[in-house]
């Protein structure tokens, strides 16, 4: 009898529907003529989402615009009425928000222009304020209602404004605060389950017009100013399962399975060996992408609402460090984890989406070692059976190496700022560890390598390069690193031997590292610019001269490494005199170009 009577049902739904779709007006669809009362009726029956998402979907843009303007207008200002006034049980309000939230999905994909979704929505521009105005509200007011649709409801206008991305009907939001009802939604209880998709529409909220609104953005500035530790922490609860999605899907369904954070950390860290050989301690094996080039799911987008908070507020950044103390996996090690599989996918495909993943976490890491209380809190609160700030300092060296290595290796499609904020990330970890008088044991040849192998290849290939643009910033922000790595070196590295190995390194390169002078002249870079430098030929020219004291004109590679090593303990290591040592300058900056890859993704998770 139930099975018969949902069939009736639906029936009817479908029946209705077909006919107004059909181009049937609907006053005729009802027995007294009354076009209002019909879709009262509608919104009665159980909507039969699939029927309705078919049929909308395949409708053409003219078609929207045209025929089937007048029901279209209807249809949304009935089911936003309902949805507003509904004191008839909670059914017709639920029926309502669905309906909208498919018909929004379906006809404002269809490359509308932002008047043409007034006019569609509103029925014209002139009345698209008190429309949209009565929409935000109705939103705003049952989000933060302790009702059974509210999650309908915040899912309506998290669909809402990731269909709508950057069009004009988006600034609507901006000007009805949603903040309040997103905070009050967050803290409830009955909808834990849907933090997530709250944290990821207030930043896709914040990210509206970003460039030029970021003044007038209300999300943005409460996001700024939040201080309420309830709210921050569930968000930060929220993002820890889609974020650990995120990483298994690069990885075997058993790999993270049981593993700690030295195991995951370990394995994961090195994506460029992973590409070729696996740690003999590493229980990961990657899976075979269908599409032959492994892309970051979906979930990864929960990396947004992380980043807005990060980057808005260095409170949140503690919170989320706060699972250090008390899980086996805390969430730092996942982020790192997914950051580089991300920058190994960046350093060889070149698609548009996930060149953005990785300079969003590429940002996210900058923002993190720019923040000193974070760095201290990764020092002091070890994780269960290591230190964890060395694992995540080293995570960062590690994704610069990569870079590195790609770049090298003519395949990378990264481009020089954001090699250039790799390094930036490595000068400020190094100037971190001497401040902190902290010795981190961590294969740094290989980072030498990495970086001095970055001028050799420049030096071969600038006539190509320099139209691609930030390359002279790039070898400014490489030289100031090594500056600073050999000059704190003696405080951050973990043994006279990796000293040795650093100041080998800038020997051999002694050539390439000569070759960027005339580089820098022809980006025109000041004299001041070009200090750090001078202080590494200095070095170099230095110990050369000590080489060739010793009366060989040639020489083997352990003939010279043995008198660098001689010459270091007997006199210490030399440094010019010139040498300052600044603090590197804070370069995070606004993650602009996110937006649109958020909304796709979100969408896809709605």
């Amino acid at each position: 009898m139930e099975q018969h009577r949902q069939s009736t049902v639906t029936s009817k739904f479908v029946a209705i529907y077909t006919k107004l779709l059909q181009g049937t007006p609907p006053a005729q669809l009802d027995a007294k003529g009354d076009a209002r009362q019909l879709f009262s009726d509608l919104l009665d029956l159980k909507v039969d989402s699939a029927f309705l998402t078919g049929e909308l979907q395949q409708l053409s843009k003219d078609t929207c615009l045209g025929r089937l303007k007048p029901f279209l207008n209807m249809l949304f200002d009935h089911c936003l009425q309902c949805a507003s006034t509904a004191v008839n049980g909670e059914a017709r309000k639920d029926h309502a928000l669905e309906t909208l939230t498919i018909a929004s999905r379906c006809c404002l994909s269809k490359n509308l222009s932002g008047w043409e979704v007034m006019d569609l929505i509103a029925g014209s521009v002139g009345q698209s304020d008190s429309v949209f105005n009565d929409f935000t509200s109705m939103l705003s007011t049952i989000i933060g209602d302790e009702t059974s649709t509210r999650h309908r409801a915040l899912r309506l206008g998290f669909v809402f404004v990731c269909t709508i991305s950057q069009l004009s009907p988006g600034a609507y939001f901006l000007r009805r605060n949603l903040f309040p009802s997103i905070v009050t939604f967050v803290k409830s209880r009955e909808t834990e389950a849907f933090v997530m998709d709250a944290a990821l529409f207030l930043a896709i909220l914040a990210n509206y017009h970003k460039s030029d609104a970021a003044r007038m953005n209300p999300y943005l500035k409460r996001i700024k100013e939040c201080q309420d530790d309830e709210f921050m922490r569930k968000i930060c609860r929220s993002i820890i399962p889609p974020i650990d999605k995120a990483v298994k899907a690069y990885t075997s369904d058993e790999s993270l399975q049981g593993t700690g954070v030295g195991a995951t950390l370990t394995s994961l860290l090195r994506p460029d060996r992973l590409m070729s050989r696996l740690r003999s301690n590493s229980n990961l094996r990657s899976k075979t992408p269908v599409d032959g080039q492994p892309q970051p799911i979906a979930q990864a987008v929960a990396l947004l609402p992380i980043y807005e908070f990060m980057a808005g507020n260095p409170t949140f950044t503690i919170i989320l460090l706060e699972d250090l103390e008390n899980t086996p996996s805390p969430w730092i090690s996942s982020f790192l984890s997914l950051a580089s599989w991300l920058f190994t996918n960046a350093s060889s495909a070149s698609s548009s989406r996930t060149m953005a993943y990785a300079s969003l976490v590429l940002e996210m890491q900058l923002v993190l070692v720019e923040n000193a209380s974070a760095m201290n809190v990764l020092y002091t609160r070890p994780a269960p059976g290591l230190q964890l700030c060395q694992q995540a300092l080293i995570s960062i060296s590690d994704c610069l190496d990569c870079h590195m290595h790609g770049w090298g290796d003519h395949s990378s499609a990264m481009s020089a700022p954001s090699y250039s904020k790799c390094v930036w990330i490595c000068h400020r970890t190094v100037w971190y560890l001497q401040r902190e008088r902290l010795r981190l044991d961590y294969h740094w040849k290989e980072l030498w390598v990495s970086v001095l192998g970055l001028f050799s290849f420049l030096a071969g290939k600038i006539d190509t390069l320099l139209t691609t643009g930030g390359i002279g910033q790039l070898i400014l922000d490489s030289l100031a690193f090594l500056d600073a790595a050999v000059g704190f070196s003696e405080s951050y590295l973990p043994t006279p031997h990796a000293v040795h190995e650093l100041v080998y390194e800038l020997v051999r390169n002694s050539e390439s590292l000569e070759k960027q002078r005339g580089i820098l002249e022809s980006v025109e870079a000041s004299p001041r610019d070009s200090d750090a430098l001078q202080h590494l030929l200095d070095i170099t020219f230095f110990y050369k001269e000590k080489i060739l004291a010793t009366g060989t004109a040639t020489k083997e590679a352990s003939d010279v490494f043995r008198i660098i090593i001689q010459e270091i303990e007997l006199h210490g290591l030399h440094r010019p005199d010139t040498r300052t040592d600044r603090e590197p300058s804070i370069r995070a900056e606004e993650v602009l170009d996110f937006a649109r890859h958020a909304c796709s993704d979100g969408l896809g998770l709605a």
